[in-house]
């Protein structure tokens, strides 16, 4: 079980469009923004410029309970790092941006959530967690099969 999202970005494109197991949503709404504003504000000048596409399947339900907003959230955090040039640690606070777990799912394997000290939550970040569990679980964790702007993320 898990999220593929895939992030391209055009000149030619007017606005940012969003697709979710093949159905448009609104790419204004305030956790996707609150995201692409993050990672945009961390690429600065370096961004690229243009419109986004983005497309998400889950290959599980959405809103059953299980989780697939923070598999979902995760998987468009690590798209659009790599789509952005961003380094895939700063990317755990971003994610915490759509859905708090997602920070979780960023990393295959074992993660510690460490909660921070900050009062708006800036520091509040998830990291792998080293152990041999880790490596004997890795083919079940994230993947970048496909393009290197399609992403999967697991299951949280």
């Amino acid at each position: 079980m898990g999220t593929t999202t895939t992030a391209a970005i055009s000149e030619k494109w007017k606005g940012d469009r969003l697709w979710l197991n093949g159905k448009e949503e609104d790419s204004g709404a305030k956790r996707i923004q609150n995201c692409l504003t993050a990672i945009r504000a961390m690429a600065g000048d370096k961004a690229p410029k243009g419109g986004l596409r983005i497309v998400s399947n889950n290959n599980f339900p959405t809103a059953a309970g299980l989780a697939s907003s923070a598999s979902g959230y995760a998987c468009l955090v690590l798209a659009l790092g790599k789509l952005f040039g961003i380094d895939e640690k700063e990317l755990s606070v971003v994610s915490r941006q759509g859905s708090g777990s997602a920070c979780r799912s960023v990393y295959g394997g074992f993660v510690k959530w460490n909660m921070g000290s900050q009062a708006d939550g800036t520091d509040s970040k998830a990291e792998q967690v080293p152990s041999t569990l880790n490596r004997e679980t890795r083919n079940f964790g994230r993947s970048g099969r496909g393009s290197p702007l399609s992403t999967q993320s697991p299951r949280p």
